[in-house]
């Protein structure tokens, strides 16, 4: 009898409570890539959501593109680094975002000396003896500790495209910022990189 393959929604579920096991620290979450508990930087384009702030205090400070990219190498090389989206970046729908993830990567990797990709957004978790990935959600991670969330902004240029079609939008490399999150609590003991 042949093994009947998981739908996408039920593909879904199982990343999702992988996901919010793995980000409670629970055992046997499921996750391939294991973080430590504490020290992990968080990285997200564009968004923050309120969960991503746990009661308590939190700094804001905008830091330079040497220092974002010191971060996140150290953070890769420790097995600290996990990047993060509000978007499916694997759903038909979310196609567009896909795309614009793919854009900041590049840009990233060509101005900023700062590879990064849109696999470093995915999760893999074995379901069923089968490996599935899905996006590691923003939702479920928290700013708590020594951890920190790193948010990469950009702004566009609208580019006319031949008449009657859509503009295209490309991003300022000159515009991408780097805000960096951290809990009160955690920024005595951890340092800038």
């Amino acid at each position: 009898m042949r093994k009947k393959k998981p739908t996408a929604g039920e593909r879904m579920i199982a990343g999702a409570k992988s996901a919010l096991a793995f980000a409670k620290g629970e055992p046997d979450h499921g996750c391939i890539v294991h973080y430590p508990e504490k020290g992990r930087v968080f990285l997200s384009f564009e968004d923050i959501c309120l969960r991503n702030l746990p009661e308590g205090k939190f700094s804001h400070r905008c830091i330079t593109a040497e220092e974002a990219r010191a971060l996140v190498e150290q953070a890769r090389r420790d097995n600290r680094l996990l990047c993060v989206s509000d978007d499916d970046l694997l759903a038909p729908y979310e196609e567009r975002s896909a795309e614009k993830n793919e854009d900041l990567c590049r840009v990233l990797t060509e101005h900023f000396d700062m590879p990064l990709s849109i696999k470093d957004f995915m999760s893999a978790m074995e379901h069923e003896g089968e490996t599935l990935y899905s996006t590691a959600p923003l939702q479920c991670v928290q700013v708590e500790g020594e951890d920190r969330l790193l948010i990469v902004t950009c702004h566009y240029s609208m580019e006319r495209g031949r008449k009657g079609a859509f503009p295209d939008f490309k991003i300022i490399p000159e515009s991408v910022a780097f805000h960096l999150i951290e809990s009160d609590a955690g920024t005595k003991s951890v340092s800038n990189a």
